[in-house]
């Protein structure tokens, strides 16, 4: 039977999208992070073509793991797919708890506006490119139409609460900025029964992030995240008696190191969707049409 545990870890991995949920699992070769949830899609894209934004990662959990690498966020060029236009958003990870790994996703511009962005993340991912470690690129296609809800049958319920706290003053390694306050709540909760028994398994995070539109990309200076997994057992038909333990708490800091433009080179984004779709538009237009022959 599969351990509700590792499902609830590898699904806060793919929903939330977030490189803090390896402060509760170990990092491996199979472990791809991306930073697509950390891009702000609050209003209209803060980016152009080529920016690029870097972070280092710390944690550690009250049973002694720990994480500590740098991660790389690249807007590395632009396509239309399907008639969408999208965006490619290259990962770059790498540190001491942490394998080498890049990854690609092919972004639809249409999330920028959505209200419930976290919840529909996945919704518009349209393409994913990733390199194996003997550096074989490798594509793959996520949605071919956009449009729905992401669904399963056995993805768990899932809670989101956001508040902005107001204004505060922050000193990161790139400065000191002043920044807004925002505070964000997710939960998955799993069920499974197991003979006359009933398990509920629960994994919280609560991020604390601080904000500033100086910083392209994804508005971001500092996040700070607390996770906790729990376990609720009880035997069917005495849910009040249920006994509740923690399988594992544990915090990291995500911060800001130094952003800039145009000084880094992709590396799984599609040659032909390195530039900007503004620049390609314009080439198709100022290239010489064929001579009719008379």
């Amino acid at each position: 039977m599969r351990d509700p545990v590792r499902i609830l870890l590898i699904l806060a991995l793919s929903l939330m999208l977030m490189p803090l949920a390896s402060v509760v699992l170990a990092q491996s070769s199979t472990t791809t992070l991306s930073g697509l949830a950390m891009i702000d899609y609050r209003a209209k894209p803060r980016f152009k073509v080529g920016d690029w934004v870097k972070y280092h990662f710390s944690s550690k959990t009250e049973d002694g793991r720990s994480e500590d690498y740098d991660m790389t966020l690249l807007v590395s060029g632009e396509e239309r797919f399907w008639g969408d236009d999208c965006f490619w958003l290259e990962t770059w990870a790498r540190g001491r708890t942490l394998i080498p790994q890049k990854t690609a996703i092919l972004m639809s511009y249409s999330i920028f506006g959505d209200s419930a962005w976290l919840q529909h993340l996945e919704v518009y991912q349209r393409k994913a490119a990733f390199m194996s470690e003997d550096r074989v690129i490798t594509q793959e296609l996520r949605r071919r139409v956009l449009g729905g809800r992401a669904t399963s049958d056995d993805r768990p319920s899932l809670t989101f609460i956001t508040d902005t706290l107001g204004l505060d003053t922050l000193r990161v390694e790139s400065g000191v900025y002043v920044c807004t306050k925002v505070t964000r709540k997710s939960g998955i909760g799993n069920v499974e029964e197991r003979g006359d028994s009933t398990m509920r398994t629960e994994n919280w995070e609560r991020r604390t992030i601080d904000l500033t539109p100086r910083v392209p990309i994804t508005s971001m200076l500092r996040n700070i995240s607390e996770r906790w997994v729990t376990r609720k057992t009880w035997k069917a038909g005495n849910s009040a008696d249920a006994v509740s333990h923690d399988l594992l708490r544990g915090t990291g800091t995500l911060s800001l190191v130094e952003w800039g433009s145009g000084d880094l080179t992709p590396v799984l984004t599609p040659e032909n969707a390195r530039g900007t779709l503004a620049r390609k538009a314009e080439i198709r237009r100022s290239a010489p049409r064929p001579r009719k022959r008379g």
